[in-house]
């Protein structure tokens, strides 16, 4: 909801299908868990650019460990937006 995106119907279990959360900005994959940590992997995330790259959007990650959200992005990404750079 806050990147303005739409969930992926079916994300994970078709395969092909990018990301979670497609926004006009963002492909967003997501994660939650119970436990009380994530292993965050270069893997998963050279993967969501990757795909991100094909749909011309830029790549986030979301992960929520026991209720606590984070956001994941790469620092040029990051710092287009401390700029204020249009989407």
């Amino acid at each position: 909801q806050k990147v303005g995106g739409r969930r992926q119907a079916a994300s994970g279990s078709i395969r092909g299908l990018p990301g979670d959360v497609l926004s006009k900005r963002f492909l967003c994959e997501a994660k939650v868990t119970a436990a009380a940590s994530y292993p965050l992997k270069l893997s998963v995330l050279k993967k969501i650019e990757g795909e991100a790259f094909q749909l011309r959007r830029e790549p986030l990650m979301a992960i929520e460990i026991q209720g606590n959200r984070y956001m994941v992005m790469r620092e040029d990404v990051f710092d287009r937006i401390l700029e204020g750079e249009p989407e």
